[in-house]
């Protein structure tokens, strides 16, 4: 399923975009709120905080 990395978002994976520019890649090996971020935070709680 990796690649899904290359698709832009959908309403199923709205952090694509966003994910690949904090990480630098997207992994969708694994459900997003398990995903670190590169600053240790749930990728989740770091949209909300940009958000």
């Amino acid at each position: 399923m990796n690649n899904l990395a290359h698709q832009p978002s959908t309403p199923t994976s709205p952090v694509g975009p966003l994910f690949e520019i904090t990480t630098g890649h997207a992994s969708h090996s694994m459900s997003p709120g398990y995903i670190l971020t590169s600053g240790g935070l749930p990728i989740g709680t770091a949209l909300r905080a940009r958000a």
